[in-house]
C-alpha cells in the first residue's frame, strides 16, 4: 500500500499525450474521456491500491422500482417548461431525522426564495430514492428508456463498432498493456462506455426538449457525460456542484495537456480556493466558482452544545480499500479496550456492508466495536467524538472545525492531504504503524519491526 497513484496517473497522462486519446472517437463519440476515470480506477486495482468490490443489484426490485417511478413520478411525466434543472446527488445525509442532499439543499432554498422555475431530478440509487416527491421534485425513471431502449441497446452492442474500430481499440489496448506491463480489455471497456453514453444521451436528450431548460446543475460530472453532451447539444449551461475531495490526483478534475475537453460542464462550483488550486480543468478562471459549503457551515451550528466523550472514535469508511482499513480498525479495537471505536459506513456501502466487510461483522462481539450506517447527523457524530480516523474524505477538513484529533492512514491517495499534515492539523501514518492514541494530536507512529 507504499505506492502511490499519482505516479500512475502521471503516467498515465503522458501515455494520453503520446497517444493523443482524447481524439479517439467512435460514431462521434469521444470514448476515452467516457472511459478515462474507469481506466485509471482499473489501474489501481491490478497493481493492488485500489479494493474490487461489485455492488449487489436485485434485479427484480430495480425493474419494479422502474416501472413504479416511471409510471407515477417520473420527471418525464411533468409536461411543463422549466428554467433550471437541478439533478441531486443520489446518496443523502440526514438531519432531524430526514434525509436531504447537502450539496443541492441550499442551491434550492435559493431557488424557492428566489421563486424561480425550476425542477429537481432526484435519480436515486439502484431504484432507490430517500426523499419522497413534491411539486418540485421528481423521479428520473423512465420506463421506456430504462427497460426498452437499454435492451435494444444490450442486443445490438456487436454491431455498435465496426472491424476497423475493433483494430484501432485492439492497437490502443497493445500500447496501454505494454506502457504499464498489464492487461485491459478495452474493448468491453469501450464497449460499456459507450453503452452507457449513448443510453444517457437519448434519455435526457429527449427530456430536455420536453422541459427547455437555460441551464442544469450537477454532482459528479465524470460518468455523466452522455447527459452532459445531451445538455451541450441543446446550448444549455451545464454547472457542476463539488460533492467531495477534488485533488490534484483525480481523475476527473485533472487534464495536464489538453485546454479542451469533450463532455465537460460550462461551469464548476468549488467549495473554497483551496480546491481550486489543487485542480487542472480545462476552464477559464471565471468559470470556477468559489461559493463556499452552505451546509457545513450552517450544520456546525446546530450542534455547537454538543459535548465531546473522550475515548469516542468515529472511522469513516473508504470503499476504495474498505477491507484494509477495517481490518486494520478490528486491530486497534483489539489492542484498545479503553477506547470505543465506531465504524461508519460509506453511503454507497450500505445496502450491502455485511458482505463488504465480513471480519468486520465477525468481530462486533467486542464490546468496543460497532458499526454505524450513517442514520445519525454526521456533525453531530463529529462533535461527540475525540477522535476521527480516516483515508481520503472532505470529512478530514470538517472534522478541524470540531477540534478532533485527527487520524490518516496514508494509502498513496491522499496527497491533497499534505497541507493539513504539514500544518499538523492531521497526523498520517502508514497501516503498519502503531498509534498512542493518549498523545492526542501530538500522536509519533511508532514502526512494528
Amino acid at each position: 500500500m507504499s505506492k502511490h497513484n499519482d505516479n500512475f496517473m502521471n503516467k498515465l497522462e503522458e501515455f494520453e499525450k503520446e497517444n493523443d486519446c482524447f481524439s479517439f472517437q467512435i460514431n462521434g463519440v469521444f470514448l476515452w474521456k467516457v472511459v478515462r476515470t474507469t481506466i485509471f480506477i482499473e489501474l489501481l486495482k491490478q497493481n493492488d491500491i485500489l479494493e474490487n468490490h461489485n455492488n449487489k443489484i436485485n434485479a427484480f426490485d430495480l425493474f419494479y422500482a422502474i416501472i413504479k417511478n416511471g409510471f407515477m413520478h417520473s420527471c418525464f411525466n411533468n409536461k411543463n417548461k422549466t428554467d433550471i434543472i437541478v439533478f441531486e446527488n443520489p446518496n443523502k445525509a440526514i438531519s432531524n431525522n430526514q434525509y436531504y442532499d447537502p450539496y443541492t439543499k441550499y442551491l434550492v432554498n435559493n431557488l424557492l426564495n428566489n421563486k424561480s422555475n425550476f425542477e429537481i431530478v432526484d435519480v436515486g440509487k439502484n431504484g432507490k430514492h430517500f426523499e419522497p416527491t413534491n411539486k418540485y421534485r421528481y423521479f428520473g425513471e423512465n420506463i421506456y428508456f430504462d427497460v426498452i431502449y437499454r435492451a435494444i441497446l444490450r442486443i445490438s452492442k456487436h454491431n455498435h463498432f465496426s472491424k476497423r474500430d475493433k483494430i484501432l481499440i485492439k492497437l490502443l489496448e497493445q500500447k496501454l498493456n505494454e506502457y504499464f506491463n498489464k492487461k485491459f480489455d478495452l474493448l468491453d471497456i469501450f464497449l460499456k462506455g459507450y453503452f452507457s453514453f449513448k443510453y444517457q444521451e437519448k434519455k435526457w436528450n429527449h427530456y430536455f426538449k420536453i422541459k427547455n431548460p437555460k441551464k442544469i446543475f450537477l454532482i459528479c460530472s465524470y460518468g455523466k457525460e452522455g447527459l452532459i453532451k445531451a445538455a451541450q447539444n441543446l446550448d444549455i449551461r451545464v454547472i457542476e456542484l463539488q460533492h467531495g475531495v477534488i485533488s490534484q490526483n483525480s481523475m476527473g478534475y485533472n487534464f495536464k495537456y489538453k485546454d479542451e475537453i469533450p463532455y465537460f460542464p460550462d461551469e464548476v462550483h468549488f467549495f473554497g480556493k483551496y480546491w481550486i488550486d489543487h485542480v487542472n480543468i480545462p476552464l477559464k478562471k471565471e468559470n470556477q466558482k468559489n461559493v463556499g459549503f452552505k451546509n457545513f457551515h450552517e450544520k456546525i451550528k446546530d450542534v455547537a452544545l454538543v459535548q465531546t466523550v473522550k475515548g469516542k472514535v468515529i472511522v469513516i469508511s473508504q470503499w476504495t480499500v474498505s477491507t484494509v482499513l477495517s481490518n486494520k480498525i478490528i486491530d486497534l479495537a483489539k489492542k484498545n479496550p479503553n477506547l470505543d471505536f465506531s465504524f461508519r459506513i460509506h453511503p454507497r456501502e450500505k445496502d450491502d456492508w455485511q458482505s463488504i466487510y465480513p471480519e468486520l461483522c465477525n468481530n462486533l462481539n467486542l464490546s468496543n466495536l460497532s458499526v454505524d450506517l450513517g442514520d445519525k447527523p454526521l456533525y453531530d457524530c463529529l462533535a461527540r467524538n475525540e477522535f476521527v480516523i480516516g483515508v481520503n474524505s472532505t470529512v478530514l477538513f470538517e472534522a478541524i472545525a470540531f477540534d478532533c484529533k485527527i487520524i490518516m492512514f496514508d494509502f498513496g491517495i491522499n496527497l491533497t492531504f499534505k497541507i493539513l499534515v504539514d500544518r499538523k492539523y492531521v497526523s498520517k501514518f502508514n497501516l503498519e504503524d502503531e498509534i498512542d492514541f493518549s498523545k492526542g494530536n501530538g500522536l509519533v507512529p511508532v514502526i512494528v519491526q
